[in-house]
Order: C-alpha cells, then structure tokens, then sequence
C-alpha cells in the first residue's frame, strides 16, 4: 500500500477511532465512576439494550411505552444488535456514545479535504470538531440525540459528494432516531436550498435538494401525528415546551432573563452564531448562515419552554446548532457541485468553518453539569473490567440481601432501573426513615444520601471494595459476595 493509501485511510480512521475511545471511556466513567442521572442514561441504556418492540421503560419511570415520550425506531435497532454483542447494559451504552462521536468526524474530513484542505490539517479539524464545545456540553448528560447530528450529517456529506445509495442509507439512519429528526433536517436542506438559490443555482438542480426535505417534513409529520393519535396527551411537546394550559408560566420577565443568560452562559452557542453571520454578511454569502437559520424555530421553542433546562438550553437541548457548525463546509461543497454562478473561494468557506468552531469551545465555564464532569479528564482512565464487574455483582447481591426499606441515589437507580421504585430514590419525599441507604461516592446524590442516613440514625457504613458504592445501615451486613469493608463517613 503506498503512501497517499495510506493517508486517504489512515488519517480518517485515526480521526474517528480517538473520538470513540474518548466517549466510550466518558459512557462507562458516566455510570461506573461520577453517576449517572437516572431519568436520561438510565432509562436510555436500558432501552437501546435487550428491548422489545413496545420500548417499555423500567419499573423506576412506570413501565410504559417510551414511544408515548419520543418516537426512536432506532431503539429497535440497537436492541437487536445488542442481544448479538456480548456486552452489559452499560458497556453496549458506552458503545453506542461511541460509535456516534466517531461517526462524526468523518463526513467532516470528508468535505474539508473536497474542498482541497491538506489531509493532516482535515484530520486535525475534523478531530477537534468531534469535541467542540456544543458536543461537550451535550456530554454532561450523554443522551440519543447527538445521533441525529451525526447521522444527518453523514447524509450531507455524501450528498454534496455525489454518493446517493450512502446519502440515503443515512438519510434513513437521521430519520429514525426520534420524530422531529425531520423537522430538523429538513428546515436545513430547505434554509439551505434557499441560500444556493440565491446564489445562482437553478432551481432544476435544487429538487433533490427541496425532494428530501419534503421527504422528512413528511416522515416527521406522519410520526408526530400517529404518536398523538396511539398516546393522546402523552409526548414530550407538551410536558416539556408548552405546558398545560400553553405557556402559562411565562412572563415578559423570565423570557428576559432567558436571553441575558444565553449571552452569559452559552457563549460557547451565541459565538459561533454571530461569527458566522459577520462572515458571511462579509463575504455576502448568506447560504453560509442557514445552518444556523435553521435552528431559530427550535431556539424559538426552547425559550419559550416550560421547564428549566430546555429553557436555558442546556446539555443537549441545543444540538440542532452542530449542524450549523458544519453547514459552511456543505454549503460550500454544493454550491461548486450544482453549479452556482458566485461561488466562494475554499479557503474563505474553510475559515468561516474553524473561526465558529473555535468559538464554540468560548464559555465552558458556563456549562450546566450535575455531574461536575471535567473535560479532557473524563476521556481518559476507563474503568476496569475489574471494577464493573465488581459493581454489577454488588446490584445483584442488593437485590437477594435483607437490607429492610432500602433507599437509593439516582446513580445506583441508573445501575439497575427495573429493580427500583421512583419511591425509593433518596430526593423522593421518605415518609418512613430507611433502614439502609445505598449511594455513591462523589455522585451528585451524595449529599442527600449522607443526611438522609444521619436523620435515620443509621451508624454502619461500608463501601464495596473496587467501586464507587457506599452503604449506610443500622445493622452489621455480612455480604460474604462483597468482601464489605467498614467506610468512614467525612460528613
């Protein structure tokens, strides 16, 4: 294999592999190690893994179909690739935050060495935008979403390449992965139609283009309405964004301080946006802008929701705005591929790709993080084998000891969500005190654990050697399978 071989296949390989160790290493420290919250990775790992086609949740959240929540047929896929894969629960979770912060890079050194960039330097872009501070901030609760960035933008990449069964093949992939993925790809095929339209391209040449944002407008309207239709009352739109009765709850004053807290706290958003829009009201090249047009109505909607953290776009909420970090790339690419007659020079499309990019690692202090995640850290240190096997046999063992009213932290939930009632989650209101309270170490439920144990006058304390597991009790356990050892509580 001659050298040029090997850069064409190497360096892609190489910018996809470093992304998906560092995520796989972030999904097992996520539930081994900080905690995971259990109302998003608990539930989420659960049902990617070993799940029926019902997608019922587990005992903790009620049982019920996921599908009254969130329309995932992709959730059937992964399922039944799990049960092909000899991986746990966590492990097959870990692999999937993987797979799709691998998946990433790739459509973007694909274009950026279309486009005439040196292999090494696409390599090296295309790496770091794998972790730009969007994808970061999404990491502090690592969720399915990021899914549909990855995937949509794999579709766009082969599509400005030319390559039509791959464009479909994800196209699909995009599609599937919750119900409004449509929405979201199709408002950036149409803002983006516009802005090559506008710079010259015939409207004959667009209708692939307008063809499949029609496509996915449809798939997500179909989706949308038979979810209404199967689960009345029961989606996400309205408990999450609108409310009972619309809007209630909003003032002028809390849409206000909504805005002030954008340009405060989310810098690592308001910056690529606006640095975006200077340059290409600069170059007058508006198309490069309609990635993040196309983002307004879901920005629209999030300010205007009724809870908090959708409210304040926080974690993961954002992620249609990565598809505004890669659209100058694709934009770019198509406009050359279909013919435009003003056409931007590839090195000014590049650079209007890296300067947002680098304003989007602006800000991380402001990143909303129960977990209190620490980036580069959580890439690195994965836990060992030892150490989760350790800590799935110490859930087992839970589940067969007599350990009286047993309450828990939502981390040790997210280990087992099907064997814990949402009234036994230590921040759920206890009427009767707990005769053992099981947490972990350092975990965001810490805390309420180490007062709930003191208020119950619980004085034995025991760790599980190996894991992040601690127990109060008021008795002295014998766990011969554990090898329990006394733990000082610093309280």
């Amino acid at each position: 294999m001659n050298g040029n071989k090997v850069l064409s296949w190497g360096l892609p390989l190489l910018a996809a592999a470093a992304p998906f160790a560092a995520f796989f290493t972030l999904g097992l420290r996520y539930f081994y190690i900080n905690g995971a919250w259990w109302g998003d990775g608990g539930i989420l790992a659960s049902l990617m893994w070993h799940s029926g086609w019902w997608l019922k949740t587990p005992l903790v959240s009620g049982g019920q179909s996921y599908l009254a929540t969130h329309i995932v047929p992709v959730f059937w896929l992964t399922s039944g690739l799990s049960w092909l894969l000899p991986l746990t629960r966590v492990q097959f979770f870990a692999v999937f935050l993987g797979v799709v912060q691998g998946l990433m890079p790739l459509p973007v050194y694909a274009l950026l060495a279309r486009l005439g960039l040196a292999r090494p330097w696409a390599a090296v872009l295309a790496l770091v935008f794998a972790f730009n501070g969007m994808v970061l901030a999404a990491s502090c609760n690592p969720h399915f979403e990021l899914l549909i960035i990855a995937a949509g933008m794999a579709f766009l990449a082969a599509f400005s390449c030319g390559r039509v069964w791959l464009a479909r093949l994800f196209f699909l992939l995009c599609l599937i992965t919750r119900e409004d993925a449509g929405f979201h790809l199709g408002l950036l095929l149409f803002a983006g139609g516009l802005g090559l339209y506008w710079q010259g391209v015939d409207r004959a040449r667009l209708r692939p283009l307008f063809g499949y944002a029609a496509a996915a407008f449809c798939w997500s309207v179909a989706a949308v309405a038979v979810q209404h239709m199967a689960f009345p009352g029961g989606g996400a739109l309205t408990r999450v964004y609108l409310g009972k009765p619309p809007f209630a709850k909003l003032t002028p004053a809390v849409l206000v301080t909504r805005l002030e807290f954008y340009l405060v706290y989310r810098l690592y958003l308001v910056l690529p946006l606006a640095v975006t829009l200077i340059l290409a009201r600069r170059w007058h090249v508006p198309g490069l802008f309609a990635g993040f047009v196309a983002c307004l109505p879901w920005l629209g909607l999030n300010w205007l929701a009724v809870q908090a953290i959708p409210g304040t776009l926080s974690n993961y909420y954002p992620f249609p705005m990565i598809f505004g970090l890669f659209w100058p790339l694709v934009h770019q690419a198509m406009a050359k591929r279909l013919g435009a007659r003003r056409v931007l020079n590839d090195r000014q499309a590049v650079l209007v790709f890296a300067a947002a990019l680098a304003a989007s690692f602006a800000g991380l202090w402001g990143l909303q993080n129960p977990q209190k995640l620490r980036f580069p850290e959580e890439f690195f240190g994965v836990p060992s084998l030892a150490h989760q096997q350790a800590t799935e046999q110490a859930m087992v063992s839970f589940r067969r000891a007599e350990l009286g009213r047993v309450v828990v932290d939502g981390s040790v939930i997210a280990l087992d969500p099907n064997h814990f009632r949402r009234s036994q989650w230590v921040l759920t209101p206890q009427p009767v005190l707990p005769d053992t309270v099981i947490f972990f170490l350092h975990g965001p439920g810490t805390k309420p654990s180490l007062k709930l144990a003191k208020q119950a006058g619980l004085t034995q304390y025991y760790e599980v050697p190996g894991t992040a597991l601690r127990i109060a009790t008021d008795k002295a356990l014998n766990l011969k399978a554990l090898n329990l050892t006394p733990w000082t509580s610093r309280q």
